[in-house]
């Protein structure tokens, strides 16, 4: 996503691109933040993995990064497999 340069006063183009600085780093300090209010709640991380699948996945939709999306659809998937074959392996 390029910064707008129209509408300066989006506060989306005021935290990603002036406050924190790219939207990598962005992604990369929420979820240091997803990390650390996770352990310190004592979330499980069965519980902890989705959430950050899931916001690796808005963010990466709302920033139209196709590769991080792509690849989060690839490894949901395979763990999705994996899960069902361990399931019908045991039945």
């Amino acid at each position: 996503m390029v910064f707008d340069y129209t509408n300066y006063l989006d506060i989306w183009n005021i935290l990603v691109y002036e406050i924190i600085g790219d939207t990598t780093l962005a992604m990369i300090l929420g979820i240091i933040t997803i990390s650390y209010l996770s352990a310190k709640f004592a979330i499980p991380f069965q519980v902890v993995i989705p959430i950050m699948a899931v916001f690796l996945f808005i963010f990466s939709i709302l920033t139209s990064n196709l590769s991080i999306s792509t690849l989060l659809i690839l490894a949901s998937g395979t763990f999705f497999y994996w899960v069902l074959s361990r399931v019908f392996r045991r039945g």
